[in-house]
């Protein structure tokens, strides 16, 4: 309850300093980029974020960037953004956690910035720094949906007033399209719409040789797959194929666990849980050595795309297709663009619950989904989709040659 309500003192707190605080023109030669998203965010918006950061730096300018410390790390794999300062020390992972919000604030406080740049992926506290902080001028991306629920208008119109500018995207179009107009709003020429490669760097051994690589990560109960589901397919890979499965993830569902463990006739001893064992370098380098990988959109499917490992991703609609399929123009060298999988008994485009209605919410637009995701369960589009969807899904992948 209380994070509820320092979550819209902050709200509040920050729209009213939008309003009132006054200063003359700032003339510090200093960028501020916010990345409000997790690891998977950070990765599909990273050629953007880098080519940005290294037109202000080309340019003279002082560039400061925001993230989490996870996010910062993926990036820093990419480029070395030489010449930017890094103040997410103090930055949560946790989009929940409003009292890093506070520290950060206190230390970027101090800065007077030239231009904000606001990438709030779903994070409150990006519109609420771009909001508080001093800047000339404050740009913003915001995915917006056609959510009729007054709650989800007026927190849209809301995140409108703590920017300067800001740049509206469809929940249905590829997120880093949404950059295109940005540069064009700042006279940025060049930027190209591909996706991120991350070179090898670490020397970690591999756990095994040949393995398939299974991620049971989601960031909430509502997106994650059925736990039974995971062990069937599981159960089929094993049976069809010499190869061991690697489990990957910060946190494991502890009756998918169970069930692993007890499942030694279907050979669980070719199961190597590493589901938490990781750093991120290694987590990285396990994907890349996979033949493939099977996870519900995360971090894990962004990663395999990024190292040239095929991911199968188990996709639901709760974001219409802002994340994923991916939509580039161009696509990166020794990278490969994930499969997705999704239920195979109707037309998720038309489903009445799309985009779960404009708000992002799982479940909102169907009673029975809704009720589901309440209880802790997964959504419907996600819930429906099958092992033998999977395996077919794997099986056309090898009769087409995108995997041996």
């Amino acid at each position: 309850m209380w994070r509820r309500i320092l979550k819209y003192f902050t709200y509040l707190y920050c729209l009213f300093k939008s309003y009132t605080s006054k200063h003359k023109q700032i003339k510090s030669g200093n960028i501020l980029i916010i990345e409000g998203g997790h690891i998977g965010d950070a990765l599909m918006d990273a050629p953007a974020l880098i080519y940005l950061a290294d037109y202000y730096v080309a340019d003279g300018k002082n560039v400061y960037f925001l993230c989490s410390q996870s996010a910062w790390y993926i990036l820093k794999q990419i480029s070395s953004l030489s010449g930017v300062k890094y103040v997410g020390q103090n930055y949560s992972y946790d989009f929940k956690d409003f009292n890093s919000f506070w520290k950060v604030e206190a230390e970027l406080r101090q800065i007077e910035f030239e231009r904000i740049i606001g990438i709030a992926t779903g994070d409150g506290r990006v519109d609420c720094l771009a909001g508080v902080l001093r800047a000339n001028q404050k740009w913003g991306i915001a995915a917006i949906g056609a959510s009729k629920g007054i709650k989800v208008k007026l927190y849209n119109h809301l995140r409108k007033c703590y920017y300067s500018d800001i740049i509206i995207g469809d929940r249905n179009q590829f997120q880093l399209r949404h950059f295109v107009k940005l540069m064009r709003e700042l006279k940025i020429e060049g930027f190209k719409i591909m996706n991120a490669s991350i070179p090898p760097h670490s020397e970690y051994k591999l756990p095994t040789d040949s393995y398939i690589t299974i991620s049971t990560d989601s960031s909430t109960s509502e997106k994650s797959w059925p736990v039974e589901n995971y062990v069937e397919l599981i159960t089929q890979l094993l049976k069809c194929s010499d190869d061991n499965i690697i489990l990957i993830g910060k946190s494991i569902d502890s009756n998918l666990q169970k069930k692993i463990a007890s499942a030694s006739e279907l050979g669980s001893k070719r199961i190597i849980n590493m589901v938490g064992k990781t750093t991120l370098a290694e987590w990285i380098e396990i994907i890349r050595g996979s033949k493939f990988l099977i996870g519900v959109d995360s971090g894990s499917i962004h990663v395999a795309a990024a190292v040239g490992t095929l991911a199968f991703c188990l996709s639901g609609v709760w974001s219409g297709h802002k994340c994923i399929p991916y939509d580039i123009d161009y696509v990166a060298p020794g990278t490969k663009l994930p499969i997705c999988i999704y239920r195979q008994d109707t037309d998720i485009d038309y489903l009445p619950c799309y985009d779960c209605r404009g708000s992002g919410r799982p479940g909102y637009g169907n009673a029975e989904c809704l009720a589901q995701c309440k209880s802790g369960q997964p959504c419907l589009c996600l819930s429906e989709i099958t092992p033998d969807d999977v395996m077919e899904a794997i099986h056309h992948a090898k009769e087409i040659g995108a995997i041996s």
